[in-house]
């Protein structure tokens, strides 16, 4: 039978070889279809543990690659739907009495579904309200374009690959306290450099606002690695204007602030004002005074929460992934001009000409994005594995797994640095401190370089020698 052959055009395949090749396939498409299966799993699980008002009904659903859609219950009644009639009988199937008009519908989807098959979505009812499951929780969709997650009641999530959706959830999840976060205001008559940690407020309301001269502001960053950098300004032409307390209005080359923020692994976060007017000497982003919501943060806040106090209920901000690489991540966040309807910004506009204020009066900073240069979650995971700020963590751990292994193979590999640097000789030394700090100087070059350098080939060495129980020379 193994010398059957099979040709297929040019290509002549042996029957073991087509066997393996269809086993492989067949491999694929299992794996495939658990993962597709784990992800409609855990959709019904949550759905199930969702917590809905009277009259609301809750199915988990996911759809095929060919467009069928299915449909679980709490119960683990499937109905699978591959028309739009069947799609009809939906409901009535799953939740017995349920009448569409009468009965709200959410749908909780599949991740696979959600970012792969965002065509499927025109044929599900168009009063059901759909949410995302995710292994971190589950998302409230909206409609759009583009489709957005809400991941907090003011901010969302632009639906794109998975990949950048979960790297943006996790920086969201970043905890402003996470290496400390500096609001930075730039004057040219300030100082030119900024202190190791942020300058707390004697009254316990948090960090104080720092001033820094602007053109200083790139060189400062070098010592600020681990650390956000918080600064207002408007962006224009690849220029960061900003206002200063007299004269016209200044500026820097944004591109010089982000590239020395990348080499030195800070977080830069750019609130892209219209009016580039720093913020004042009281804490502007712990207290209410300049930021309306602020003073709700606390230091086990997300980024999220910060974005939260910059938004409003009517402009929600939507955030994006613009740019990504192993180290780097660059987000921007624009308020939702589409939540807010015109109605309630000729509102908004009349209520503050009618109290006679205005957000430069009062204060309060209102950017039109907020651009966020961010270190990579995966490049944050390096740099807390890293004993050593500079030294890369697979170095400092390879190096002493090394020097672990090395200590089990010391019998040989002493033994070869002692032909190497035969042992001191006390009759060449006119005192004992000599001779001490010679045999120290041997000892300390053994551990740090040839005991490591030799681990691999004397650990096993010394391994095999103690089983044969041979004696060793030292």
């Amino acid at each position: 039978m193994s010398n059957i052959d099979i040709r297929l055009g040019k290509i002549r395949l042996g029957l073991v070889d087509l066997t393996l090749c269809l086993f492989a396939i067949f491999l694929l498409g299992t794996s495939s279809a658990i993962a597709a299966g784990d992800g409609l799993e855990r959709a019904v699980e949550q759905a199930a543990r969702m917590v809905v008002p009277d009259g609301t009904v809750v199915l988990a659903a996911s759809a095929s690659q060919e467009g069928h859609w299915t449909f679980v219950n709490a119960k683990g009644e499937r109905f699978t739907a591959a028309s739009p009639d069947e799609m009809k009988r939906m409901l009535g199937v799953l939740a017995s009495g349920a009448k569409e008009p009468e009965t709200r519908l959410v749908l909780v989807l599949a991740e696979d579904t959600v970012f792969s098959q965002g065509k499927a979505f025109n044929v599900l009812p168009r009063s059901a309200s759909l949410r995302l499951s995710t292994a971190t929780g589950v998302y409230t969709l909206q409609d759009g374009p583009p489709r957005t997650a809400q991941v907090s009641p003011k901010v969302r999530v632009e639906i794109d690959e998975r990949a950048a959706f979960d790297e943006v959830l996790t920086q969201l999840d970043r905890s402003l306290a996470r290496g400390g976060i500096r609001v930075v205001a730039l004057e040219p008559s300030a100082p030119a450099i900024l202190s190791a940690r942020p300058a707390l407020d004697k009254s316990g309301k948090g960090d104080l606002i720092e001033r820094i001269d602007p053109y200083r502001l790139k060189d400062a960053l070098a010592g600020l690695r681990g650390q956000t950098v918080l600064i207002t300004g408007r962006l224009a032409d690849g220029l960061l204007n900003f206002k200063v307390p007299s004269g016209p209005d200044r500026s820097l080359i944004a591109l010089d602030l982000v590239t020395a923020a990348e080499q030195h692994d800070v977080n830069l976060i750019i609130l892209d004002a219209t009016a580039g007017r720093q913020p004042g000497a009281r804490n502007w982003l712990w207290l209410r005074a300049e930021l309306s919501g602020a003073d709700g943060l606390t230091a086990d806040s997300g980024l999220d929460a910060l974005l939260g106090t910059i938004a409003t209920e009517t402009r929600p901000l939507t955030v994006r992934l613009t740019k990504a690489s192993a180290e780097r991540v660059t987000m921007v966040a624009v308020p939702s001009v589409a939540a807010a309807s015109a109605t309630s910004s000729i509102v908004d506009a009349l209520t503050r000409a009618a109290a006679g204020v205005s957000n430069d009066v009062t204060g309060r900073i209102e950017p039109t994005a907020i651009h966020m240069y961010l270190v990579s979650a995966a490049r944050r995971r390096e740099l807390d594995r890293r004993l050593f700020s500079s030294v890369p963590s697979s170095f400092t751990w390879g190096y002493l797994a090394l020097v672990f292994l090395g200590a089990l193979g010391s019998p040989i590999s002493w033994r070869w640095w002692n032909k190497l640097w035969p042992p001191e000789n006390r009759g060449e030394y006119a005192s004992a401190f000599g001779y001490q700090a010679a045999g120290a100087v041997k000892l300390a070059i053994y551990v740090i370089t040839v005991m490591p350098a030799t681990a691999i080939v004397a650990a096993p060495v010394a391994l095999l020698s103690r089983l044969k129980g041979a004696p060793h020379a030292t």
